[in-house]
């Protein structure tokens, strides 16, 4: 079953993107993407170094499995958790909220790259 996750927030985000100076932000997929190795696992999924291949930039990339989300009846949770992340970032940085660049989903999985990590943080996490 296909959650009602929205497809790449790129829209919402656009605007947003442009004030700070990055552009349009692209539709993006997992194919998109480098997953470099798990910063730490939760109970709702887990979070990986992930690295856009179009960008040296390391993020960091939650990733929730669709089975999970609908055997334990999460889909409003995570909707409402995807509406206030992009909801934030509409309004623009703040050093307290992570940003939330984009959100798309696969077969198997839900993905929300949530934050670009400074390059020391991606060196401290591969040591």
């Amino acid at each position: 079953m296909n959650i009602p996750y929205e497809d790449s927030t790129h829209r919402k985000l656009t605007s947003w993107a442009a004030r700070i100076g990055h552009g349009v932000l692209p539709k993006v997929q997992v194919s998109d993407f480098e997953m470099v190795c798990v910063l730490g696992m939760g109970s709702k999924g887990k979070v990986l170094l992930a690295r856009h291949k179009s960008s040296p930039a390391p993020y960091a990339a939650k990733v929730m499995s669709n089975r999970r989300v609908l055997a334990h009846q999460e889909i409003q949770r995570t909707l409402a958790e995807q509406a206030v992340l992009r909801r934030m970032s509409d309004e623009g940085a703040n050093p307290f909220v992570v940003q939330l660049w984009w959100t798309f989903q696969d077969a198997d999985n839900l993905y929300s790259v949530v934050v670009r990590l400074a390059p020391h943080v991606y060196l401290l996490s591969l040591s």
